[in-house]
């Protein structure tokens, strides 16, 4: 994951893959890597992911946002 330029995630949500991008992964991801998460939601620790994004990528986390809008 160090190396990769884009990371596509495209998996059933188990309690195997719940956060399987999670804070330890995704600090070692290039800070200038692309998400792409056609899975479900929960693949990503939303949490860590909002941690590591500097301020002006947040746009990219609309994905995310939403889910969590949709469960309000």
């Amino acid at each position: 994951m160090a190396r990769a330029d884009h990371l596509v995630l495209a998996a059933p949500i188990t309690p195997a893959t719940q956060h399987l991008l999670n804070a330890e992964r995704l600090a070692r991801m290039k800070a200038t890597a692309h998400i792409v998460n056609v899975g479900r939601g929960g693949l990503i620790d939303q949490d860590a992911l909002l941690a590591e994004l500097p301020l002006t990528a947040a746009i990219f986390a609309v994905a995310l946002v939403w889910q969590r809008l949709r469960r309000r």
